[in-house]
């Protein structure tokens, strides 16, 4: 007779249903000390260009120091620039 786990957890459903709760309860746990916040400290800068239409998209992010960077606003300059130019 081969194990069928299925036929044996609809005779005997308490083991299944135990072992359930226990795993949600583990996963719930570890799911509170992952150490993650809401708004992370991070800032991505993304860039993205369509030669074809013309079009640009710049997200630098947030905080202190966006816009205050040269190199950013060189950029910011030259996607103006490029925008601008037909």
């Amino acid at each position: 007779m081969a194990l069928n786990i299925s036929a044996w957890s609809i005779r005997r459903p308490l083991p299944a249903v135990v072992l359930s709760i226990i795993l949600l309860i583990l996963g719930w746990v570890s799911f509170l000390k992952l150490p993650v916040t809401r708004l992370p400290a991070a800032d991505i800068p993304v860039v993205w260009t369509n030669t074809r239409y013309h079009m640009l998209y710049m997200n630098m992010g947030h905080g202190d120091q966006i816009l205050t960077s040269p190199i950013q606003n060189h950029l910011f300059e030259d996607a103006i620039n490029w925008l601008g130019t037909r």
